[in-house]
């Protein structure tokens, strides 16, 4: 089916129920010069794979006909913007009867003549196709065109709004600002501002979208009311970063792609000074969730407590009171004493133990181990049972000198030693801490990282379609300098780091540097061409291997074998050809790429010592 972007409109009548409701039967016959009904629609027809495929569409309503149930009573022409066909046929023919092969003449007469590409006395149908060359008695020539021929600059082009290649649009209760790349020092493309009233005066939401930064930001939007702040970033920056969102010193959450951590941190949401909770998915361990319940410390002068976290908001530390970490269900293996739950409370010097249901049980064990006060006597009890409240104590006491293990039995369990269970939870308190401080630390560099790139905004030049340069003439008062990351080397500084200052550099130190480059250069040329002549060398080797196989194996006398050898080696010597051809390309352009080195070391500033 053509597309349509060129389709053909026909110009005849169109028997419609509201066309012909109010009028007289008799008036169906009627032609359309005698009735003044004229109509246009469209007709779509299929290329040269089913040319019998034809659709009319119906501009009014949009509706889409075959030539079977077309409601349309005769059509005179067909014109697209190649040509203009009319009808030669039968008079007043059903449209279900009417040829639609344009290149027959009999059929249809083309009015225009396209002399460019068919000649002075040849037609051409609307889908390109190729017609008998007729002579063609009253076909004209189409007039030129009036119209200038359009001519837009690149750079015209890429600064999308002129002058200054800035525009702003206002609409009811907010305005909208568009940039052109490049032209926004922020790497802005486009600002949306919502207002809570007609005049525009209070804002409501800010919605920003930004290019080519190097930071990876790609929008960020400002719920004034709220104070809060959700900016989204492209993968591939620091930390895996996907979203941040910050209520201004409330709450923060943030969002990381799962795939680019090793740790599994899916999301973390810090209650600024009252509570931190992580989210982990697909860890080995099984951890899901992980919380630390703080307090600030004012930065008192007593001791310092053994459970704290550094603190980015303000001077003091914060005083962890409880943490919780939470295991998913291990899919192949029964759930017999698996941890599903663990609380450490701090303060209250315990450890709350949860597992998952055992098969077929309606309730799971539990277990809570208490951590006396240090004495010269110190003791740790534990106490087991299940949901359903049965609980066993048992009392652990240790000396200086001396220790004894109890045993405590719970249910139809076996013998559990104490001393082999309480001793890998403190481990775990330990661990517990160590991966929230170690997180907390990461969090606070985070944010200090934002703040620096905030302050300090890059925008990266891109590969294929560089940022534009605005055109001569094209004022961009108001608009501050924008720092573009230019990926420019100089030749020069590998050969430069061990100079102190560059603009007194001796005799000595420029024709030690002159030198180091142009062997820099030459041992690059030399490894180049070594190359070239190695994989040469491998070719030949190759198609002599097969030569001695083929005439050791000639006196078979097959014809594919000799087909095959002949193919095989029409393929080497193309290849072998095209290593020759840039052997002796490379020894032209080394000779070439080695002055104009020279010369240019010669014309440096820097190597100006050389001169004198």
């Amino acid at each position: 089916m053509e597309s349509a972007t060129d389709p053909e409109v026909q110009s005849p009548k169109l028997r419609t129920p509201d066309a012909t409701s109010s009028l007289s039967p008799s008036l169906n016959s009627l032609s359309w010069q005698e009735t003044g009904l004229l109509h246009s629609w469209i007709l779509v027809r299929g290329l040269k794979r089913d040319p019998l495929d034809l659709t009319f569409i119906e501009p009014t309503t949009g509706r889409l006909f075959t030539i079977c149930n077309a409601p349309y009573l005769e059509i005179e022409a067909i014109w697209n913007n190649k040509n203009y066909w009319v009808n030669m046929q039968e008079y007043r023919a059903p449209v279900q009867r009417l040829d639609f092969d344009l290149s027959n003449t009999d059929s249809w007469e083309a009015i225009l003549l396209n002399a460019s590409r068919h000649g002075a006395s040849g037609t051409s149908n609307m889908f390109g196709e190729e017609s008998v060359a007729q002579p063609c008695k009253r076909a004209i020539d189409i007039p030129p065109s009036w119209v200038l021929k359009l001519e837009l600059s690149r750079d015209s082009l890429q600064l999308r709004f002129p002058p200054d290649g800035h525009r702003t649009l206002f609409y009811q209760q907010s305005k909208l600002e568009l940039f052109a790349e490049g032209v926004q020092p922020q790497g802005l493309a486009s600002k949306l501002i919502t207002y809570n009233d007609t005049l525009r005066t209070i804002a409501v939401e800010i919605r920003e979208k930004f290019l080519h930064r190097r930071d990876k930001l790609l929008g960020r939007v400002r719920y004034v009311a709220e104070c809060r702040v959700v900016e989204e970033f492209a993968p591939g920056r620091a930390f895996s970063l996907s979203r941040l969102t910050e209520v201004n010193g409330y709450r923060r959450t943030v969002e990381f792609y799962v795939s680019a951590r090793q740790d599994g941190l899916v999301r973390r949401d810090d209650l600024i000074g009252c509570k931190i909770v992580e989210y982990f998915r697909g860890r080995a361990d099984r951890l899901t969730y992980r919380a630390a319940r703080t307090r600030s410390d004012p930065a008192s002068t007593s001791g310092k407590p053994q459970f704290t976290l550094p603190n980015g908001e303000s001077t003091g530390d914060l005083i962890v009171q409880k943490m919780t970490q939470k295991f998913s269900r291990p899919v192949y293996r029964v759930a017999d004493r698996v941890m599903a739950k663990r609380c450490f409370y701090v303060q209250e010097g315990q450890i709350r133990s949860r597992y998952h249901y055992q098969n077929l049980h309606i309730t799971r064990p539990a277990c809570t181990h208490t951590k006396e006060p240090c004495d010269r006597h110190s003791s740790l009890s534990m106490s087991m049972g299940d949901s359903r409240g049965r609980t066993l104590h048992a009392l652990q006491t240790a000396t200086s000198r001396r220790s004894a293990s109890v045993v405590v039995e719970v249910q139809d369990s076996p013998l559990i030693p104490e001393q082999t269970v309480v001793q890998p939870l403190l481990t775990s308190e330990r661990d517990c801490l160590t991966d929230i401080r170690r997180s907390q630390l990461e969090a606070l560099e985070l944010l200090k990282l934002r703040r620096c790139e905030e302050a300090d905004v890059v925008i990266e030049k891109p590969r294929l379609d560089p940022i534009p340069v605005p055109a001569r003439g094209v004022s961009l008062v108001g608009l501050a300098p924008m720092r573009v990351a230019d990926d420019h080397t100089d030749y020069l500084t590998p050969f430069l780091h061990a100079v102190e200052g560059l603009s007194a550099i001796g005799y000595a130190e420029a024709q030690r540097t002159r030198d180091q480059c142009l062997m820099s250069l030459k041992e690059r040329l030399i490894e180049r061409a070594n190359i070239i002549m190695l994989r040469l060398s491998e070719e030949n080797s190759k198609l002599a291997k097969k030569q001695a196989m083929f005439q050791r194996n000639q006196r078979e006398n097959d014809p594919s074998a000799e087909e095959e050898f002949e193919r095989i080696c029409s393929e080497a010597m193309f290849r072998i050809h095209i290593l020759e051809q840039r052997l002796a390309s490379h020894e032209e352009c080394a000779l070439q790429k080695f002055q104009e080195l020279d010369l240019k070391l010669s014309a440096d500033k820097r190597l100006g010592a050389l001169k004198h």
